[in-house]
């Protein structure tokens, strides 16, 4: 193991050295650390054994304002609006000044002020889309309709399936051109064919919507032809397969030569629409959906074609709807914004004009964000945030008994050759091809789509460079990516309070460092495990991996299952198990005072002189049997183990897991072929365990259990199993950052303390109360203090960093807590 990990530890610090980004980096002047912690966020009055989250965040929660156009607010959107503010700025320096034509600048001022040009554009109304419709409405034959489906392909407008380049899942070092099933105005085909009221609602609601949108493209029966669409549509829907994302390469990897494409479906005209698409007729195309595409070959004979006319020309206008008048972007906003996803307004005119930006040229802001938003300094130390993190895991792998050698060494095996590439990429897209110009808003759009699918397509003749990113510096997500096995943190991540380049080590290594240790850990867990160290599709679990995984993963889920979701009955159950504990306990110390008066009245009763023949003489006929009870036998197996001192700060031990205990087999969140538990587990019965008695045990208690709705524990396993492992995984890599040492006390806060305080502060959010409505109503709740408390509460480190007392309500008996990586 000692040679493995050498190569490892090496392997590491030439890749971080390496891949993170300087290009444009400058230094930044030294700084005096301070905490970090927004106090004026705190609820200090708040007992951080009670309610961590509340602690932290209450403050805040209780006197922030949700920005008028949001339905929630959090730490990624304080980020975004950072960036978002920085780009702005960038983007009107280019606008106040004429830049020659052609140039980078030009293109920037000159796309954000066509944008913002609404006389312009309320003055040409469905104008510039005529020539679009007028092509739909030519469509006569196969061929015509062929031909159509390449050019929807090109300008992006959401045709029956879509084509995309990706990274070959058998050879990783080339791209393949892959379709996938499409077509649809609602999010899935839930929305279309399921008979509850929500979805029944919002299928009225699109109806209505398609009627307005003709009506403001002048399409005549409007009422008649938005069913016809929606009837098309519900048709598609069927024909979609369910979870195409499961990434189960025997399903999805499916390859067809261009010849062999009418096997699948021989009603379409392959040829015209290779042809019309730019492929070669040399082209090989993964069809993962291939039961979908065969429903859409029948469609092609028993569909009208008036009606897929009607159908083009909805989603021609739908997909430009953001691009003609303000009319139709606010119709839009009406149902996909309010109706749809709950928000409460649109975003600022200038907001979307920075959006638009960003996602036709972002490359050009996004390189001179990085040159003016990244330091040496910052860029260093995430890297040896990520430096110790990576290091602490790989240890405490070593240490993982439930994981099989061979699984173990293609874990280390990953974490020795990930890449992580920190600020933004070494090489940028030019955009010399693209016109933009500042009076056509309509044609620099879908100029741009085309430009994006020709270079998506140039692709297919080059081999994958590891430097190109797939996201722009300037976005805030740290993100994994499985077939390169590369983790980027992009500059737009790195600010307070995710990264706080002025806070002390703690602050960072609980916020950024649990965000970084995520993806780390599905690196090796989650849909990492799918994908070898060379990032080809090669799942890599043993068996006895997943049972044991399955074991650890089900104690989480029955820890989940004893929560209340509201905070008030919370607060009962507490107030209950503090109750059945006093009884427990006064029914104890009442049999075990009886015993012992029972042990003395035997003692006395052998010392009083014996009747009969002989001193061994006894009644028995006369003497009852003495009765005896004994405790409450405890459900927790003798052969556990108490936790022992931690030997070394990246090697904390924690207890054992029971593992004998019956796990629910049908548990799959989070295991290793990659699915989600829909399963609803019963919990009517459940009460919280951490109000059982300090030693685990179960007492019998007279007082009945209150009945409240609970989190299920099964549908929430994903995000609960992600931030128990997260913070566990930060916590080491803080601990190896102190090499033994113990952190300053800053602001009254001790290193450990500022830790799990940067953890809490990650989750503050605000949510408008639709927003929150609907989220109560899902099965897969789960209240936003339990990513807080429901994680700390497994942490050892955590009791000792704010001395939890066992009658708190965050409190869970040390045999119960549960630590997978």
């Amino acid at each position: 193991m000692e040679n493995l990990m050498v190569k490892y530890l090496i392997s590491t610090f030439l890749l971080l050295t390496l891949l993170a980004c300087t290009s444009g980096s400058r230094q930044a002047t030294p700084v005096s650390y301070r905490s970090g912690i927004d106090l004026e966020n705190m609820l200090l009055e708040e007992s951080p054994g009670k309610n961590f989250h509340q602690y932290v965040n209450g403050h805040w929660q209780q006197y922030g304002v949700l920005p008028s156009e949001l339905h929630q607010y959090d730490v990624f959107d304080e980020l975004e609006q950072r960036s978002h503010d920085a780009i702005l700025q960038i983007i009107e320096r280019a606008a106040r000044t004429r830049y020659g034509h052609g140039t980078d600048e030009q293109k920037v001022g000159d796309l954000y002020q066509s944008f913002l040009d609404f006389k312009r554009r309320n003055s040409m109304g469905i104008a510039p889309l005529k020539p679009v419709l007028e092509q739909i409405n030519a469509i006569e034959s196969n061929a015509d309709f062929a031909r159509y489906l390449a050019f929807a392909n090109k300008a992006d407008y959401n045709p029956p399936f879509a084509l995309s380049v990706e990274i070959d899942l058998e050879d990783t070092s080339r791209y393949m051109l892959t379709t996938w099933q499409a077509g649809l105005g609602l999010p899935d085909k839930q929305h279309y064919l399921s008979d509850e009221q929500k979805y029944r609602d919002i299928r009225g609601a699109y109806r209505q919507h398609i009627v307005s949108m003709f009506e403001l493209a002048g399409i005549e029966d409007a009422e008649l032809n938005a069913s016809k669409v929606i009837a098309l549509e519900t048709e598609l829907a069927n024909h979609h397969e369910d979870k195409p994302d499961n990434r189960d390469k025997n399903k999805l990897y499916n390859k067809f030569l261009y010849h062999n494409l009418p096997q699948i479906m021989p009603y379409f005209d392959w040829k015209e629409f290779v042809e019309d698409a730019g492929l070669s007729k040399n082209v090989e195309l993964v069809v993962p959906q291939i039961d979908y595409l065969r429903g859409l070959n029948e469609m092609l004979v028993t569909t009208e074609l008036e009606d897929w006319k009607l159908y083009f020309t909805w989603h021609a206008i739908h997909a430009n709807a953001n691009h003609l008048t303000q009319s139709f972007a606010r119709q839009h906003f009406a149902f996909y914004g309010k109706t749809l996803n709950q928000q409460r307004a649109m975003r600022s005119a200038k907001w979307r004009a920075v959006n638009v930006v960003n996602d036709v040229l972002g490359d050009i802001v996004g390189k001179t964000y990085l040159k003016e938003h990244l330091t040496t300094q910052v860029s260093r130390s995430v890297q040896q945030i990520v430096r110790n993190q990576v290091f602490a895991l790989a240890y405490w792998l070593d240490d993982i008994d439930w994981l099989d050698g061979d699984t173990l060494d293609m874990a280390l095996d990953k974490l020795a050759e990930m890449q992580v590439q920190v600020g933004g990429p070494t090489i940028w897209q030019d955009y010399q091809n693209l016109e933009i110009r500042f009076d056509d808003y309509f044609g620099n759009q879908q100029r741009a789509a085309i430009f994006q699918y020709q270079q998506q397509l140039m692709l297919l003749n080059q081999d994958v460079d590891r430097e190109r990113w797939q996201q722009l510096p300037q976005s805030v997500h740290v993100t994994y990516q499985p077939e390169l096995n590369q983790l980027i943190i992009p500059t737009g991540a790195m600010q307070p309070p995710l990264y706080d380049p002025g806070a002390d080590q703690a602050i960072n290594y609980g916020a950024m460092g649990s965000v970084i240790a995520e993806a780390l850990i599905a690196s090796i867990d989650n849909n990492g495990r799918n994908f070898d160290d060379e990032g080809i599709y090669q799942p890599w679990w043993q068996n006895r991996d997943k049972r044991e995984y399955l074991q650890l993963a089900a104690n989480v889920a029955g820890q989940y299952d004893t929560l209340a979701l509201s905070i008030e009955h919370e607060t009962q159950l507490h107030a209950h198990a503090l109750l059945a504990k006093a009884e427990a306990e006064a029914e104890a110390k009442a049999l075990a005072a009886a015993k012992l008066l029972e042990e003395i009245d035997e003692e006395n009763s052998s010392e009083q002189p014996k009747d009969g023949v002989g001193s061994d003489a006894r009644d028995d006929e006369n003497m009852e049997a003495p009765e005896t009870e004994t405790l409450p036998e405890s459900n927790q197996s003798e052969s556990l183990s108490q936790p022992e001192n931690m030997p070394a700060p990246v090697n904390e031990e924690f207890p054992p897991i029971n593992s004998s205990e019956e796990i629910n087999t049908e548990l799959t969140a989070n295991v290793p072929d990659g699915s989600v538990p829909v399963e609803q587990q019963g919990s009517e019965e459940s009460t919280d365990s951490s109000y059982d008695s300090s030693d685990g045990g179960s007492e019998q208690t007279n007082l009945p259990a209150p009945q409240f709705p609970m989190v299920n524990g099964v549908q929430t396993l994903d995000r609960s199993l992600s931030d128990i492992n997260s913070l566990s995984v930060a916590l080491r890599g803080y601990q190896r950052a102190l090499s033994g040492r113990n952190g300053t006390s800053i602001d009254g806060f001790t290193g450990l303390q500022r830790f799990f305080i940067g953890y809490a502060q990650r989750w503050r959010t605000l949510y408008s109360p639709q927003r929150l409505e609907q989220m109560q109503q899902q099965e897969d709740y789960l209240p936003l203090r339990y990513r807080v408390n429901g994680a700390v509460r497994n942490m050892d480190a955590f009791y000792r960093a704010f001395d939890i007392q066992e009658d708190e309500r965050m409190f869970l008996p040390a045999e119960q807590r549960v630590r997978i990586w």
